[in-house]
């Protein structure tokens, strides 16, 4: 049985292709409007999909691709709606919400930022961290890049560390006017602690902002 696989709300648009979608789901890509909001689908089985890799890389990437021309909120992986007028009716009942979550994030981006020490740091730590212990050597860190890149930021989260090599795994809200001079800064405190290696990831749509489940959008308020 067809469905409707939901990606993200956008503001109303006049475009009425958005390329094709990715493996699994069938067609285009194309938006579901109500008044000036939309949300980008593609026809899909109606069936909850399994969180793989590729599933969600799929997601992800299609998201992506909308914000490219478009301020968006993603929406949570594996949103299947099983026909056009249930999805007109969440998005009615949420549409105030909707409208107010696109004002706040219009125009802001998503910058990862992960700071890692070097595979020597694991085996012997007093060499490099200036008398300090690995642990209090990371707090240290994570707290200086945190506390300095967060001035210029929107907003900010630490995500989990998932290496022992990790100081650092954080998403930062930036304005877009303000991304050359994050990473301005970001350079600046990248140059104080030589020895770690810091990745950036971005500019992206705001995922660990925001994933909206529509029939609780209204949390979002």
């Amino acid at each position: 049985m067809a469905g409707l696989y939901a990606y993200g709300i956008i503001g109303a648009t006049e475009k009425e292709d958005f390329g094709e979608a990715g493996p699994g789901h069938s067609g285009r890509l194309y938006p579901v409007t109500y008044e000036d909001i939309a949300v980008v689908v593609s026809d899909s089985p109606l069936e909850e999909y399994d969180l793989t890799e590729e599933n969600a890389m799929t997601h992800d990437r299609i998201v992506a691709r909308v914000f490219e021309e478009h301020t968006v909120l993603p929406m949570a992986f594996s949103q299947v709606f099983k026909n056009k007028e249930v999805l007109l009716s969440l998005l009615k009942a949420s549409q105030e919400v909707l409208k107010d979550a696109l004002r706040r994030f219009h125009n802001n981006v998503e910058l990862g930022v992960k700071v890692l020490i070097p595979r020597d740091g694991l085996k012997s730590p007093e060499a490099l961290f200036n008398g300090k212990t690995r642990e209090q050597f990371i707090k240290d860190c994570a707290s200086e890049f945190m506390g300095t890149l967060g001035e210029f930021a929107v907003s900010s989260t630490e995500g989990v560390l998932f290496s022992p090599r990790l100081a650092l795994n954080a998403s930062f809200l930036v304005a877009r006017d303000k991304v050359d001079r994050f990473l301005a800064v970001l350079e600046g405190v990248d140059a104080k602690y030589k020895f770690v290696t810091t990745r950036l990831s971005g500019p992206l749509p705001p995922y660990n902002f925001c994933r909206i489940k529509l029939a609780r959008a209204a949390e979002l308020a």
